[in-house]
């Protein structure tokens, strides 16, 4: 399991398709990085287990202090995922 944060460089590449030009990063390709994804699937699921387990939104912040995490991003991950499926 990876924690933590990555900086990498990112190179833009712009190629044509029909009539209109796609830009895309190579990199975010290479590790499935959703378009404005900054968190791992990997990250998500470890703060979805704490909010399973009653934990505060601070003391998931606590928890991950390297991180640049705050409420609003736990919200986000909260709310993205679809829990109807988990009661059938």
């Amino acid at each position: 399991m990876s924690e933590g944060v990555l900086t990498y460089e990112r190179t833009k590449f712009k190629r044509r398709v029909g009539k209109h030009w796609r830009t895309t990063f190579l990199v975010d390709d290479y590790f499935e990085i959703q378009k404005y994804s900054k968190v791992s699937y990997e990250f998500k699921a470890k703060i979805l287990e704490k909010v399973a387990k009653n934990y505060k939104y601070e003391q998931i912040i606590d928890d991950f202090p390297r991180l640049p995490l705050n409420k609003s991003t736990i919200t986000r991950i909260i709310a993205k995922n679809d829990f109807a499926d988990l009661n059938e």
